[in-house]
């Protein structure tokens, strides 16, 4: 599986020019208009649906950031090539699958099981086919970025859990005081976490 079978990972099998792949990277397409998840993404995006950013971010931060520090100072503007070429640099990095692993773990927590379903078979899919690395020279700036954004998708990941988390001990506190009040076993009584 090469890299550009991952431009639009969630609009199906259709094809991709590179201008789609650049424009809607790990962009998940909306299942119908009223499917949409509220509230924010990882980027300011919304979850489903809007172009999340993975690519933009890694390519704003990649391309402004990255090459703020190399271009900026000798106060050049970076092409369009240039931007291509660093984009390709992330691409082809040895912490690329983990840094989409990581996303899509990101985008998992709380996502409705239709979704879940395509983004655990994403996840499948990029862990049996890692895309090809190339071996070029390590770049130190760039490794560093590499792992910073996974450590910070790592993190975002646990923010977005932590809530859902304490709402599931919150509904065993009521389940078990329902119970204590019941007399504990009335099935019309009990809460089914298992459907939450």
């Amino acid at each position: 599986m090469d890299q550009s079978s991952f431009g639009n990972l969630g609009a199906g099998e259709g094809g991709s020019s590179s201008s789609k792949a650049s424009s809607s990277f790990l962009q998940l397409q909306p299942l119908s208009t009223t499917t949409v998840a509220s509230g924010p993404g990882p980027m300011g995006g919304t979850y489903y649906g809007t172009p999340l950013a993975l690519h933009q971010a890694a390519a704003a931060a990649g391309s402004s950031q990255y090459q703020f520090h190399h271009h900026k100072s000798r106060g050049e503007e970076i092409s369009q090539a240039e931007a291509e070429a660093i984009k390709a640099k992330i691409m082809a990095h040895p912490q690329y699958t983990a840094l989409l692993v990581a996303y899509l773990d990101c985008q998992k927590v709380g996502a409705p099981p239709d979704v879940l379903e395509r983004l655990t078979a994403m996840a499948a899919k990029i862990d049996a086919h890692p895309p090809g690395r190339l071996h070029e020279a390590r770049d130190p700036e760039l490794d560093q970025f590499m792992e910073a954004y996974c450590n910070m998708l790592a993190k975002y990941r646990e923010e977005l859990t932590r809530p859902i988390e304490e709402a599931m001990e919150f509904l065993k506190r009521v389940e078990a005081q329902l119970d204590s009040i019941t007399g504990g076993g009335h099935g019309s009584a009990r809460l089914s976490l298992a459907a939450l």
